[in-house]
């Protein structure tokens, strides 16, 4: 095996394209054209000559997105901010806490907070959903449940803010039906057709329910 040395790291850099401090700070990963221009009609940032996009703080600076080690290190108040990769991140976010934590989702970011969970979309929704926890432990891989008020998914990067609403509308269910009748009506019968019959499983009209009342609850509720 030929030794590296410091000449061929060197070679390396001068022969690769390193992105400038600059250039990573306009660069966002997992933002559309879409969303951008939503932001920007909403206030929210501005672009320049070049149409790198900035995000417009709420403390009344514009400033570069953070990147997600200055978010998991940030000292003192946070403000709210662009973080790379997450979108924007809220001021309700309780930075090195233990009373706030937060999972990435697929189309932003979810922060468990006391009274339940508040999830922060890329187009800048957002939806508090009263009387849930959420988890990503005691699941299986590629899977999702409710129960008794907490949300188990087992990879929170995969799932849509719709899909969490699903499990939601599931405990909208367990708490107008009350427990044991859920167990019965839902809780057995949903988990049976995950087993035997995975196709029609979201055709099941417990399924649709759980997906009525979800989006029902969002359409009310988000802002």
């Amino acid at each position: 095996m030929k030794k590296l040395e410091r000449s061929h790291l060197k070679r390396l850099k001068e022969e690769s394209y390193v992105l400038s401090q600059e250039e990573e700070n306009s660069v966002v990963g997992g933002v559309t054209t879409e969303e951008i221009e939503a932001w920007l009609q909403q206030g929210r940032g501005y672009t320049d000559a070049y149409g790198n996009f900035y995000w417009h703080e709420n403390n009344g600076s514009y400033a570069y997105p953070f990147t997600q080690d200055q978010f998991d290190n940030w000292q003192g108040a946070w403000y709210g901010g662009f973080v790379y990769g997450w979108g924007y991140v809220g001021p309700e976010v309780t930075i090195g806490k233990n009373t706030s934590e937060y999972w990435k989702i697929s189309d932003g970011y979810l922060s468990q907070e006391e009274n339940g969970i508040r999830i922060y979309q890329n187009n800048g929704n957002v939806i508090f959903l009263e009387g849930v926890k959420f988890s990503d432990s005691m699941v299986r891989s590629g899977t999702g449940y409710q129960w008794n008020g907490t949300i188990h998914i087992a990879e929170p990067a995969d799932w849509s803010t719709m899909s969490i609403m699903h499990e939601y509308g599931h405990y909208l269910q367990q708490k107008n039906m009350g427990d044991f009748s859920y167990v019965v009506n839902v809780g057995i019968p949903s988990m049976t057709s995950l087993l035997i019959d995975p196709e029609n499983h979201d055709n099941q009209s417990f399924e649709q329910d759980a997906t009525s009342k979800g989006n029902e609850y969002y359409q009310t509720n988000v802002y």
